[in-house]
């Protein structure tokens, strides 16, 4: 009798602790793949991959009943690891094969390696034997990483600290955590450029004015003045409410005498979270977002052990149920700032103009790519007499240019109309 207590004791544990998604799908890290064996035959599976080219696999499932006839063939590759892959496939005539073609070739495949690192793929993967990746899958559907937005590039960002109105306190402060975390989410975003907070942008000015006093060692590598990156938004925001247990954690069964599990106890996080133009002032943008505990990613994909800031980056101590609602919060504030560049100009200049040389002051930081163009010409600013407020921006277009070259901070460019009347210090904008 004692033998089927402890049964039914450690298979209601199991379930209560180790739950079954609702969808079947369990993720999985790509690089475990490696580790494969024939027990993940049938296991289904999300995982984020880089997409191939359709019709550059091998066709290893046929006794499975996947074939030639109904599928198509594709590699998937680790992240950033090209050279890392392995055979999937996905059935002709469905939306996922779409969804591939729109996202995963061409230039749409460039992007997926060098912004959005990676997607969301799910399907089930069936094991066939080999050496580096001994797996084959069969995806079921596909999900990006993020929400695209159309026709800007990247803007330099910082955020400040967020204020405590919340009044919680715990053994951590969710303030400064959550500046952290936040900061640490936009640059794993890929999206922006992301200057270090106020902290921190302080304390290298206070090595500038070391460097400079006289009492270091100068040298190349000396911290100069004047080099400072400003930002050209800034985040701020507040926490507003902080519930530690949604649940009172109660529930669960009780088996002769001894409790199991129970009610999954959860935490809310409400931050309300600004976006500011840095020359004007001016609030961009706002949103409040409620961040729960039990909610894991969602699609942006800066989740889990990539979001430093809770799983260790502080000293781990944020890895309670407010640190997690915190977590969710952040990947929903993200994908509201990502959202926002639509709306928001982005501008360069031109930086030199020499013979046919031109060269333009924004480079591969900002995402400038080989064979973008934009329209080159003077801005005219319509400024309020009563206030000073810039009310409104107009270009005077000059010419047209194309990027043929680019650097770390810089891009050559050539020109496609008015090459003639470009000159040096003009505005461009980039053309959608």
């Amino acid at each position: 009798m004692r033998k089927v207590h402890l049964f039914l004791i450690a298979t209601v544990a199991f379930y209560l602790f180790f739950p079954i998604t609702a969808q079947g799908y369990e993720e999985i890290e790509f690089k475990k793949l490696k580790k494969a064996k024939e027990k993940d035959c049938g296991r289904a599976v999300v995982l984020k991959a880089g997409l191939g080219e359709i019709g550059s696999g091998m066709f290893q499932l046929e006794g499975q009943g996947i074939t030639a006839g109904s599928y198509v063939a594709v590699h998937l590759h680790r992240p950033d690891k090209t050279e890392e892959n392995f055979n999937a496939y996905i059935a002709k005539g469905s939306s996922t094969l779409d969804m591939y073609k729109n996202y995963g070739t061409g230039g749409q495949l460039q992007k997926t390696w060098k912004e959005d690192r990676a997607v969301s793929v799910y399907g089930t993967v069936y094991h066939i034997g080999g050496k580096d990746y001994p797996v084959a899958m069969v995806i079921d559907k596909i999900e990006a990483t993020t929400c695209r937005a159309k026709g800007n590039l990247r803007y330099s960002i910082t955020v400040s600290s967020f204020e405590n109105k919340a009044g919680w306190h715990g053994q951590w402060d969710i303030g400064d955590g959550f500046t952290e975390i936040m900061t640490d989410a936009l640059q794993e975003s890929g999206w922006f450029i992301v200057l270090g907070d106020k902290q921190m942008r302080n304390e290298a000015l206070q090595e500038q004015d070391f460097g400079e006093s006289g009492r270091a060692a100068k040298g190349k590598k000396t911290p100069k003045i004047g080099r400072m990156t400003p930002a050209q938004l800034l985040v701020k925001g507040a926490i507003t409410h902080v519930q530690e247990s949604t649940t009172g954690g109660s529930g669960g069964i009780n088996i002769q005498g001894i409790q199991v599990g129970g009610a999954k106890d959860t935490a809310e996080v409400n931050i309300t979270i600004y976006l500011v133009d840095s020359e004007t002032g001016q609030v961009k943008a706002t949103t409040k977002v409620v961040g729960k505990s039990e909610r894991k990613g969602g699609r942006l994909g800066y989740f889990g052990a990539g979001l430093k800031g809770v799983t260790g980056g502080l000293s781990g101590h944020k890895r309670d149920n407010v640190g997690k609602a915190c977590e969710d919060a952040v990947g929903q504030a993200v994908d509201f700032l990502v959202k926002q560049l639509e709306s928001i100009p982005w501008e360069g200049s031109i930086a030199l103009v020499k013979g046919d040389k031109i060269i333009l002051n924004r480079g591969q930081r900002e995402g400038v790519a080989v064979g973008q163009k934009f329209s080159v010409g003077s801005i005219e600013e319509l400024v309020d007499e009563d206030t000073g407020e810039v009310l409104d921006v107009e270009m005077t277009k000059v010419g047209l240019i194309e990027i043929i070259e680019v650097k770390e901070k810089i891009a050559y460019c050539k020109a496609l109309e008015g090459g003639e009347r470009i000159q040096k210090g003009m505005s461009v904008q980039l053309v959608p």
